[in-house]
């Protein structure tokens, strides 16, 4: 499947985390958030200047606009 950055996803699909490119203090930290490699969020919101909120189960995180272009992401697969 092809990826692409959570800037770049459409709203409302479940897609999965390939991979986070920041440092290791800020990839350490949306760990934390629950947000790592194999986790599957989806894009329910785009905000002003570029920013994304996502849901990742019952929570909802928001990322601004720099974070969100260095989340790399894959569509989930449909059972």
């Amino acid at each position: 499947m092809p990826t692409m950055t959570l800037s770049s996803c459409p709203l409302h699909e479940d897609h999965v985390i390939d991979s986070v490119r920041l440092d290791d203090s800020h990839r350490f930290r949306l760990s934390e958030l629950g947000l790592r490699p194999g986790q599957h969020v989806r894009v329910i919101q785009r905000c002003a200047f570029g920013g994304r909120v996502l849901a990742r189960g019952s929570e909802r995180i928001a990322l601004d606009s720099a974070t969100a272009r260095t989340i790399i992401v894959r569509g989930a697969a449909r059972i």
